[in-house]
């Protein structure tokens, strides 16, 4: 559940199809913008996919929320679950300034 509208980053959780999420931890490995391999421990009820080489990893929670993790800063949160039009740019053009994004959705 990801879509673009005004230049901003959706999360749809509705797009979302339930048996995407995991039943036990894995492993998700991916390339970053710099096309160095990294790897993420998922842990159960969490799914991972990367957008612009970004990894989102959803979260099953109790409520909904955004976290945006950017380099050498604190994470941001947000209750919408909407981008800014700077974050979500900064993804959009791969400046490697977003390490990763979680998404925390009502299950």
């Amino acid at each position: 559940g990801i879509s673009v509208n005004d230049g901003k980053i959706i999360i749809n959780p509705a797009l979302l199809d339930k048996f995407e999420f995991l039943s036990q931890p894995e492993e998700f490995e991916y390339y970053d913008v710099s096309g160095i391999k990294k790897n993420i421990e998922l842990k159960e009820n969490s799914f991972a996919f990367t957008y612009c080489q970004v990894p989102f990893v959803y979260v099953k929670s109790n409520s909904e929320k955004l976290r945006v993790y950017k380099v050498d800063k604190d994470p941001l949160d947000s209750n919408k679950l909407v981008m800014t039009n700077e974050l979500s740019n900064l993804i959009f053009h791969r400046k490697g300034l977003v390490e990763k994004v979680e998404v925390f959705i009502i299950n």
